[in-house]
């Protein structure tokens, strides 16, 4: 009879404290699984807005750069035309000294 009162309460293999610890340590692995889960697509999100930023800021500077190309080439056409002018005028004056 004296044996009655303690069974089930003493292991003497100790392999309810190691499954405790082995329960508790899955159970963190699988919170920090979810957590590198939760960071991965918080990760990937920021990446996606980050791309789309960036390629917002490409389109707008290809636009900006071929707004501002057409001043440019607009003025390097009047400044052609002025040079032009200015050696027509230069070698008419060149051609009235020799002659």
């Amino acid at each position: 009879m004296g044996n009655i009162g303690t069974v089930g309460i003493k292991r003497s293999d100790n392999q309810g404290a190691h499954s405790d610890t082995k329960g508790k340590n899955i159970r963190q692995a699988k919170s920090q699984i979810k957590l590198l889960r939760k960071r991965t697509d918080d990760i990937l999100s920021i990446e996606l807005a980050l791309n789309e930023v960036n390629q917002k800021a490409q389109n707008s500077l290809k636009i900006q750069f071929y707004e501002d190309k057409n001043p440019i080439i607009e003025k390097l056409e009047k400044l052609k035309e002025e040079v032009d002018k200015e050696f027509k005028n230069t070698s008419s004056s060149y051609q009235m000294i020799q002659n």
